[in-house]
């Protein structure tokens, strides 16, 4: 799915402009304190939808808080979130809020310390020699599957 996403959106975007420019008056004129938006560097999450809901595949920003756009491909749900980016950015700033910066994938390491009981340490452990895997391995799926049924559920 990410690598035909990737594909789609490397396709899809060289066809459009990648930038945006956000204006600091009101009259839409170009102002001294005019920047250039890259919109294409804000990182994007793409995900079939089910068809019990309708179906095709929507598209989220996690640096842009409620932008998200969809369509019945995944190279029109990009078409749409590249426009759904263009319109976030410029209403924020119309509303003169700020424009964050993309980095949500800047934040994260894939690396963190978690700090458990020792018994729940001893039991995880004894599974994944059980299982013959690392500790670490063990605990990914057991988080894995968790963010799974938590899906599901919903």
């Amino acid at each position: 799915m990410k690598k035909m996403a990737a594909r789609v959106l490397r396709k899809v975007m060289g066809h459009v402009p990648a930038t945006v420019w956000v204006r600091g008056s009101e009259d839409g004129a170009f102002a001294p304190d005019d920047k250039e938006v890259d919109v294409l560097k804000y990182p994007a999450m793409v995900r079939e939808i089910d068809p019990a809901d309708g179906g095709g595949f929507l598209v989220e920003f996690p640096d842009l808080p409620g932008c998200i756009a969809d369509g019945h491909t995944a190279e029109e749900a990009l078409i749409n979130a590249k426009e759904a980016v263009e319109e976030w950015i410029d209403a924020a700033a119309k509303m003169g809020r700020p424009i964050p910066e993309p980095n949500s994938n800047d934040r994260f390491s894939g690396k963190w310390v978690q700090r458990v009981p020792k018994s729940l340490h001893q039991k995880l452990a004894a599974e994944a020699k059980r299982e013959g895997v690392s500790l670490n391995s063990f605990a990914l799926t057991l988080l894995a599957e968790g963010i799974g049924r938590r899906k599901v559920a919903a």
